[in-house]
């Protein structure tokens, strides 16, 4: 008797705490329809908080798609039309090529054989299951320091399965089963659910806990034996009830916003059916987000618009006046356009308009018809590039409530775009296609290797507490950004004339005006790096109490600050000449990537945020490949021109 009262008074406690959910609109009786049938418009416009942002559907569907198989889409599924089969279809998921494992072997040593990078359907990363999680939980136990190049992938993986199994089940609370199965009509008429249906959901079961109360209470002051075949079937009901919400209580998909006073948190659906929050209006949320589901099951397009459209609402009620709700839309549109990959074909145009404008010119006619025309086709193209450019920053700044520059990301993108900016402002003054040709380059460039910061998923999350003033964000991080941008140009136009020099050099007039845009644009990037040094002093004063404190990312900043000026003296001094001010700018690049990037590997610092994962061996890589070109590019030109 005392073992059935420690199983029945808990079932019962957990009781009184259901069935408070009121109205439930039952969606339109029919068949089912393919998922492709439904428009997910409404539903990708849902908001939704994660890693503290709040951010639509539409990107949460295209971060975690990325994460899981680094594509932004799955063949010619969407991310959100994948997302939406996680949730409300997770049965369809099985033969999905979805999760990527870099490393083949990682993938050899789970039992997988792939003859190169490959993505992996789930139901075969299922059936290695088991050895996946073997070596998760060695590899776990070791320092992070010992870990081998594939149990560090296979970490990563195992990771990826566990979110994607807790999306999987995020909705299942909304969805029938057969282990909330009443068959008994008189049970299913007592607990008011659906007499045609035997099959239910914890959600249903739930709502129906006052019904369940009464006979859950004489259960636990009768016998067993003398318990009826009704009884019984409430209590294996109540028992299941009670299980699924022990074991789902951890699933945290916060989706639903509460808010006490001026504290705001969203809570998942599994901690207001688990008990862990009681407000009788978010099981009206639950009984929203269930008509979502059922109507994305049954096809029924105006229900699946309209539930999305209330539980949108709902958010909006508890958040009134929220600054973040008021820009998920042009989340959304920002989503649509990709600004920056329409930028980056627009910027490749325009550097292949350039080039041909280059050689297109004749030593004796520079400005031929020929290469006249393609130049003003090359400027418009790199100006065209600046519009959706331009629109992806002010869209970043007005969806974050921030300057553009808040991680390495934003730092790419926003050099990229002042690069080609000064490249249309030097091409301008000059017109020799050298401007906008290395304009041009350096946006898509700098363009690419945001990608590459893109691709560990959310772009504008929280920054980091270093960060948190938006007026030094504004000043000292944009300012000093721009110095970047500026040294990294003059180093885009010192290999331009150290090629022009070995190619051509013949042309004098290409030559030196290469050298005047040289020195300006290298000038400014000294200027803005400088200022934005004074700049990041006062802040640091203000925020830590010291103007410098030969942190790793002052040193980098000071080291271009010299490795600058040290150009600018022995040029005016005539210890080097202006292949040496080429070469010299060329490798200022080198300096403005450890300061840029290379910091970050340190993992010291008061400085030290942003991506680092796999940094190490991409910076090493090009630093060594830019100290071959110019190895080998400057004692050729010095040979050229020495001809000359």
């Amino acid at each position: 008797m005392k073992h059935r009262l420690l199983v029945v008074w808990p079932l019962l406690a957990f009781l009184l705490g259901a069935g408070r959910a009121v109205a439930y609109v039952q969606p339109a009786e029919g068949e089912p329809a393919a998922a492709e049938a439904i428009d997910l418009d409404a539903f990708r416009r849902i908001p939704i908080l994660v890693d503290g942002r709040k951010m639509p559907m539409d990107s949460f569907a295209r971060n975690r798609l990325l994460q899981f198989s680094g594509r932004r889409q799955l063949d010619r599924e969407s991310a959100v039309a994948w997302l939406a089969r996680t949730f409300f279809a997770p049965e369809t998921m099985e033969d999905v090529p979805l999760f990527l494992i870099e490393d083949p072997e990682a993938a050899q040593a789970i039992g997988l054989d792939p003859p190169r990078r490959e993505r992996h359907t789930v139901g075969a990363i299922e059936a290695v299951l088991p050895r996946l999680e073997e070596i998760v939980h060695a590899a776990a136990a070791l320092d992070p320091d010992d870990r081998s190049r594939v149990d560090n992938e296979l970490l990563r993986v195992y990771l990826n399965i566990t979110e994607f199994t807790e999306l999987t089940h995020a909705f299942v609370f909304a969805r029938p089963v057969d282990e909330f199965m009443v068959e008994s009509p008189e049970l299913r008429n007592r607990l008011g659910l659906d007499p045609e249906a035997t099959s239910f959901s914890y959600l249903d079961i739930y709502r129906a806990g006052a019904g369940l109360r009464p006979m859950v209470q004489r259960i636990s002051t009768t016998p067993q034996s003398e318990w009826t075949p009704l009884e019984e079937e409430a209590f294996a009901l109540t028992l299941t009830l009670y299980n699924w919400s022990q074991f789902y209580e951890d699933l945290v998909f916060r989706i639903i916003p509460k808010r006490a006073g001026d504290d705001e948190h969203w809570v998942s659906p599994w901690e207001v059916l688990s008990g862990q929050v009681s407000d009788p209006e978010l099981l009206e949320a639950l009984n929203v987000l269930q008509t979502l589901f059922r109507a994305y099951q049954q096809g029924d397009q105006a229900a699946f618009d309209q539930a999305a459209q209330v539980f949108r609402q709902v958010i909006h009620d508890r958040l009134p006046g929220d600054r973040d709700l008021k820009w998920i839309d042009l989340e959304v549109r920002k989503n649509d356009l990709n600004p920056f990959v329409r930028a980056r074909v627009f910027y490749v145009l325009a550097f292949l308009f350039a080039l041909g404008a280059l050689f297109t010119r004749s030593e004796t006619e520079p400005a031929s018809r020929v290469s006249t025309v393609l130049r003003w086709i090359a400027c418009g193209l790199c100006t065209l590039a600046l519009v959706p450019h331009t629109a992806g920053l002010i869209m970043r700044v007005l969806i974050m409530g921030r300057p553009p520059v808040t991680n390495l990301y934003g730092t790419f993108v926003f050099v990229a775009w002042a690069s080609a900016l000064l490249g249309l402002i030097a091409e301008r003054i000059q017109r020799n296609v050298m401007g906008v040709l290395a304009g041009a380059f350096a946006g898509v460039a700098l363009l690419l290797i945001s990608g590459y910061f893109a691709a560990d998923g959310d772009t504008m999350g929280k920054v980091v507490a270093v960060l948190s003033s938006n007026f030094w964000l504004t000043t000292h991080v944009m300012v000093i950004t721009l110095g970047y941008a500026g040294c990294v140009l003059a180093g885009l136009i010192g290999h331009a004339y150290l090629i022009g020099a070995c190619i051509t050099p013949r042309r004098s007039s290409l030559l030196d005006a290469l050298q005047r845009a040289l020195y300006g644009v290298l000038g400014f990037g000294w200027i803005f790096t400088w200022f934005g040094t004074m700049l990041g002093g006062v802040w640091a004063d203000q925020s830590w109490g010291r103007f410098w404190g030969w942190d790793p990312k002052e040193n980098g900043a000071l080291l271009i600050i010299l490795w600058v000026a040290i150009l600018f003296h022995a040029r005016f001094a005539r210890m080097i000449g202006p292949v040496g001010m080429a070469a010299g700018s060329a490798l200022g690049i080198i300096f403005v990537m450890l300061a840029w990037l290379g910091v970050n590997l340190l993992g010291v610092g008061l400085h030290a945020y942003g991506f680092t994962t796999g940094l190490a061996f991409a910076l090493n890589v090009y630093i060594i490949i830019q100290l071959l070109i110019v190895a080998a590019l400057t004692p050729l030109a010095r040979r050229r021109l020495a001809r000359m």
